[in-house]
């Protein structure tokens, strides 16, 4: 607001992270009640209960899981690795 008996200076303000309410992820640490989370928090114990702890997850929580990539079937990183280089025989 723009006073003529005031020193006034500019000043900007950014604003990022604008999302419709509707696209939000929810977080596990927020105390608002969230009707819809409820409800996928229900169906998910349903699931949960009836084939197995962590059948079903939210994307963002990380697990323990006994299975690892083979180290043989990874891709080579000679582009990145000098020991990975191809040799090649001079012979």
């Amino acid at each position: 607001m723009f006073l003529e008996a005031y020193q006034n200076k500019k000043a900007g303000l950014i604003v990022t992270g604008i999302v419709p309410a509707d696209k939000v992820q929810p977080d596990m640490f927020d105390t608002t009640d969230c009707p819809k989370l409820k409800d996928l928090s229900e169906v998910m114990d349903v699931l949960n209960g009836k084939f197995g702890r962590d059948t079903v997850i939210f994307a963002a929580q990380k697990t323990n899981h006994d299975w690892q990539p083979k180290f043989e079937q990874r891709s080579p990183s000679f582009t990145t690795d000098w020991r990975e280089l191809p040799k090649i025989p001079l012979d």
